[in-house]
C-alpha cells in the first residue's frame, strides 16, 4: 500500500491503517460467478453503506455499494475502480504510494498496496482510501463469495500441502485429513515454531508458502 515523511512498512492485509504500507487486495476476476444469494450479505452491505455515509465516501464509493447490495455480491471490477480512485487521489496530493499488483494466491483476487503516511499528524493518504475505497474494500473482501473461494484455494492446495505436513511431521503419515485437519495442523506448527519448540525449518509456513497461498490462509473456526 501517507509534509514530514516516513519510510514505507508492511502492515497486514485489510482496510486501510493509519500510517505505513497499508496492504490490501487483486486484480483478476474469480474463476467461478460468485453466489448472489445473500448468506449474510445484504446486512453486511447495508451496515457498510451507512458508515461509508457517515464516514464521508465519495458518491462514486457509494454508488458501488448500493450496486452490490442490490446484485447480492461485489465483483472485482468495482473494487479495482474504487482502489484505482485512491491511486489517483494518492498521485494527485503528491503521497508516495507502492502497488505489487494484482495476485489471486489466496484464491480471492486482490491489490496490495501501500502508502507513506506522517508519524504525527493529518494523514492524507488515509483520507484518500477512506473516501474512494476503504469500504468497497472492506465489503469485497468480507463478503460470502469472498471467504468461498479463500476456502476453495485452500481445498485446491491440500495435495500439495498434505505431503509437505507429512514430511516435517505436522500431520500422521496416513489417513485423509480433512481441511480443518490440516488447518490445525498448521496453526499447531506454527505456533509451536514461535514458541522455539520446533526447528525454523520445520515451519509449517514454508508448505503454506510452497503450495501457492502466498497471502496465508483463513485459520479454522
Amino acid at each position: 500500500m501517507t509534509s514530514h515523511r516516513v519510510a514505507l512498512r508492511r502492515v497486514r492485509a485489510g482496510v486501510a491503517s493509519t500510517f505505513g504500507l497499508v496492504c490490501l487486495a487483486a486484480c483478476t476476476a474469480p474463476t467461478s460467478e460468485p453466489s448472489t444469494t445473500d448468506n449474510g450479505f445484504g446486512s453486511l452491505a447495508t451496515a457498510i453503506i451507512a458508515r461509508a455515509n457517515a464516514a464521508g465516501a465519495s458518491e462514486a464509493q457509494l454508488d458501488a455499494l448500493r450496486d452490490a447490495e442490490l446484485i447480492g455480491v461485489l465483483e472485482f471490477e468495482p473494487y479495482k475502480q474504487a482502489v484505482d480512485a485512491t491511486f489517483a487521489c494518492f498521485a494527485d496530493a503528491g503521497i508516495r504510494y507502492e502497488s505489487s499488483g494484482p495476485t489471486a494466491s489466496s484464491g480471492l483476487p486482490m491489490i496490495r498496496y501501500g502508502f507513506e503516511a506522517p508519524e504525527n499528524g493529518p494523514d492524507p493518504g488515509s483520507q484518500c482510501v477512506n473516501v474512494n475505497s476503504r469500504f468497497v474494500e472492506e465489503l469485497y473482501q468480507n463478503q460470502p463469495a469472498a471467504a468461498e473461494a479463500v476456502e476453495q484455494a485452500f481445498i485446491d492446495a491440500m495435495p500439495q500441502l498434505i505431503p509437505c505436513l507429512r514430511e516435517d511431521g505436522w500431520l500422521p503419515s496416513s489417513g485423509e485429513p480433512s481441511p480443518d485437519n490440516v488447518k490445525h495442523a498448521i496453526e499447531d506448527g506454527m505456533t509451536a515454531a514461535e514458541d522455539g519448540d520446533a526447528p525454523m525449518e520445520s515451519n509449517p509456513m514454508k508448505c503454506v508458502i510452497a503450495a501457492g497461498l502466498t497471502d496465508g490462509f483463513t485459520p479454522s473456526g
